[in-house]
Formats: structure tokens, sequence, C-alpha cells
């Protein structure tokens, strides 16, 4: 036997491996409330439900990603109790380091997570072991967003505009077709044969994609703005667009697109992203945080939306700091109290 490395047993430490910056222990002290609020964020999974989305931030070192690993490790623990297909995946947002790769253009099919990760291109991960995902192929571009129908993925790519890609085999993406568009595109959405992505140029762009070897761009719209996101909501196309807020543009004739209103409706701060649920309109707002408008009257164009605020939080508590909870997964907006009030800033 070599006498290179010492014996195990002469190591001052117990378990050494509880130094390690990944170690999750197996009970967490003085940490029960906090691991019940993160288990009441995802425990629908088991009753059939729609998990909740949180946002969970404060002091380094006061417990929060050990907390949520811990919570996730008896999640596993207990879906494989259950028979039931449950994975979790961890992103180390250290490594990963903008909000749209982290949040915006991680999109789940199956086993395989989809990552838009701008100059870094798209990204096929195998994820069917959550412990260890890894990197299947990679597709070069400039990837902004994202869009997955069937074995499709439609991309805004910021430097050359539409890329179809067949991800039919993950591990061998191909491309299908594209489509040059001015500026590029940062923001994408479909419905049925239409797709419709924005550029920071102004430019809102429709595009006929029934027909992959042939896609067409069959109108433009000019919102004068600084264009983010773009979401679709039956035939309304609601555009973030910057400190002017947002334009609803209506595509019942995608040929003719028009603005639903006589003005975009701005909102308290700069609108970047959009998502809606039902008749709300949920905005990442800049510096006014999260804006949230009444859109069930539109597209009326005599009346503006009503702004409304979700008028409960729910927070965790780590010493000293609060972190609240934001909750915008489809589903949960029922359970949410919609008030007539300005937002109140809490922390």
């Amino acid at each position: 036997m070599t006498a290179l490395f010492p014996n195990k047993d002469l190591c001052v430490f117990l378990n050494q491996s509880a130094l390690n910056l990944n170690y999750v222990p197996d009970r967490l002290i003085a940490r029960d409330q906090q691991v019940q609020d993160v288990v009441g964020v995802i425990q629908n999974v088991f009753r059939g439900g729609c998990l909740d989305n949180a946002l969970i931030f404060g002091k380094t070192g006061t417990g929060k990603t050990v907390v949520v690993k811990y919570v996730l490790k008896e999640m596993r623990e207990r879906a494989k109790e259950d028979s039931l297909n449950i994975k979790s995946v961890f992103i180390n947002c250290k490594k990963v380091n903008t909000i749209v790769r982290i949040i915006k253009e991680i999109i789940v099919n199956g086993t395989t997570a989809y990552l838009a990760a701008q100059s870094k291109g798209f990204i096929s991960v195998d994820i069917h072991d959550p412990s260890n995902p890894s990197q299947l192929d990679l597709y070069t571009g400039n990837i902004d967003g994202i869009r997955i129908e069937n074995s499709i993925a439609y991309l805004a790519d910021a430097s050359l505009g539409l890329r179809m890609v067949n991800i039919s085999n993950p591990s061998n993406l191909q491309e299908i077709s594209t489509v040059t568009l001015t500026n590029g595109s940062i923001a994408i959405d479909i419905q049925d044969s239409l797709a419709i992505l924005t550029s920071t140029n102004n430019l809102v762009h429709f595009i006929n994609i029934s027909d992959n070897a042939n896609l067409t761009q069959i109108a433009q719209y000019n919102t004068t703005a600084t264009n983010m996101d773009v979401k679709i909501d039956g035939n309304i196309a609601y555009v973030s667009g910057g400190k002017d807020g947002i334009y609803m543009i209506d595509f019942s004739d995608p040929k003719n697109p028009v603005n639903s209103t006589s003005a975009p409706y701005n909102t308290i701060g700069s609108a970047y992203h959009i998502y809606i649920d039902n008749n709300y309109a949920w905005i990442a707002d800049g510096k006014n945080g999260l804006s949230v408008i009444n859109i069930a009257e539109l597209p009326d164009p005599s009346s503006a939306p009503e702004e409304v605020v979700a008028s409960s939080m729910k927070t965790i508590s780590f010493g000293w700091t609060w972190i609240p909870l934001s909750l915008l997964s489809s589903g949960i907006i029922a359970s949410m109290i919609i008030k007539k009030k300005k937002f109140q800033k809490i922390m």
C-alpha cells in the first residue's frame, strides 16, 4: 500500500464533505419556517396542480440556497416514493449571469432543457439526471428568444432575425430555415402559422411560418419605441416598449396590423418583459418593479386599461432580511387578491 496518502481515520474532520459549497445536510437547523414556506410554493405538484414561481433574495450566508436545495432534495425523494416523474434543475447564477439567460429563456421539453444563451448560442441540455445536467449540442447564433412547437424551435436572433431549428434529436440541432430582419430580433411569440418578433429598431415583424422551407414576412408595425418583449393573447400582440409602455397590436388581419388603442399604455416605469394571464398583463416595469394592468376591456380604444395590483405578497424571513415570493405562474392569479390601488414598496 502506498504511503503517499494518509489513512482516512487520521483526518480531524468527522465529515469533510460538509465543507463543500454544494453540501446539503440531512437536517437544517433553525430554518424550519423557511423550509415550510418553500414547501408551500411547490407542494401543489403532488396534488396535480401547477407550481408557483418564487423569487428569493437576501443577505449572503442567510441560507437561501441550502433551504431551496434541501426542499428540492426532499421533493425528489417523495416523487420517487410516489412513482412520479418530477425533476429539478439547479442553475448557478454566478456562471449564467444575465436575466435573459436565467429566467426568460429556458424552456424544458421532456428531459431536455433549451437555453437562449445570447452570444453563446442555442444550447440543448440533458436533464434526465437533474443533479448532473450535461450539454447535448450547441447551435451558434446570438439567441435572445425561444418558442417551441412540436419538434421545431423558433429562435429570435439579435444579429440575424428568425431562425428555425429542428430539435427532434436534441444531440444534433439542425437549421431548417432563416429570415433576415433589420436589426435582428430580441423576442418572439408564435400562434398557429404566425410568428411575431420584436426588434430594437422600433419594428414588430409578422412572419408566415406555415411553410418551413419558405418563411415569408407579411407585415411589420412601427411602434416608435425600443421594443423589448412580445406576448400573444387572442388576436392581440402585447409589445413592451420600454419607456413608452405597452403597445397592443391587433393582428386580426395579419397583413395589416393596427394599434388597438389610440396610444400605448404608459406604465409608471419602463416596460421590459410581459406575461399575460387571463385578463391581466404582468409587466417587469424597470425601477417601478412589477406592474399589473387589467386588459379585460380591450380592444376598446376609448378606454385605457385599468392598473391593478396584487395586494398580498407572501414573505419568507431569513434573519432580519425579508424575501418576497412573486407568484406569477398560470393558475395562481385567481388565488391572489386584486385591488385597485398603487403598488406599495414593502422592503
